[in-house]
């Protein structure tokens, strides 16, 4: 199982945030209970008025009946924090919600708080130092979070081989196809005693970035509601 997303520790409150900075970032919009109502995207901040406009982006439409203001809040990472936001429902249409913003909360355990388990096969490219050549083979992908991924393999590999991992499909109908360029970090054992890999993601666009952003609140959106 995942780990849930609200049992990691609040670090502190912010104080005077401007949530400007999170306009265009994606976000899980969510219940006090934890339940997921959609996966959305911030793409407006009125300062004036303290409210976000936030598209949906996972699903055809924003789910609807929802209490006007019932409280909200908002979950959003990216390599610079994890923060979430609190607020209440102002407005509804079915493309996006109003959230008035109350307050904001920084959080700590970047890294395992966004890992997501995964259960799914791509393709590593092992660099041969002593021929030159590259040799492909199908590994078991485990997890992977904005930083990196984990895989089992018979294969060996050494702490800090540089390796590809190719053709990266997270879920069924997933809209990209992922190429990491990786570092490998650490090897441990899964549950049936199989050597197991864990991988640091060399620099990747930005804009790769957003998409697995993307993917991976819908992964946990799926776990989270049971679907």
């Amino acid at each position: 199982m995942w780990k849930n997303i609200f049992s990691i520790k609040p670090k502190k409150e912010i104080q005077n945030p401007y949530y400007g900075d999170y306009v265009g970032a994606v976000c899980q919009v969510m219940s006090d209970e934890n339940k997921i109502y959609f996966i959305g995207q911030i793409d407006d901040y009125s300062s004036s008025s303290h409210e976000m406009r936030i598209s949906v982006y996972k699903g055809d439409y924003t789910p609807q009946g929802v209490i006007h203001e019932v409280p909200v809040k908002m979950h959003v990472q990216n390599r610079k924090d994890v923060v979430v936001l609190f607020g209440v429902v102002t407005g509804q249409t079915a493309g996006y919600w109003r959230v008035k913003i109350k307050n904001m909360i920084q959080c700590v355990e970047q890294r395992d708080s966004f890992r997501q388990n995964l259960d799914c096969e791509a393709k590593i490219i092992k660099h041969d130092k002593e021929t030159g050549k590259e040799n492909t083979l199908v590994c078991d992908l485990m997890n992977i979070s904005l930083t990196g991924i984990a895989f089992r393999s018979d294969e060996v590999f050494e702490v800090g081989e540089r390796i590809s991992i190719d053709e990266v499909v997270l879920y069924e109908n997933c809209n990209t196809k992922y190429s990491f360029k990786c570092i490998v970090k650490r090897t441990f054992k899964d549950d049936n005693d199989k050597v197991c890999y864990g991988c640091e993601f060399e620099r990747i666009p930005s804009s790769v970035e957003n998409n697995l952003c993307k993917d991976i609140f819908y992964l946990q959106s799926q776990s989270i509601n049971g679907n």
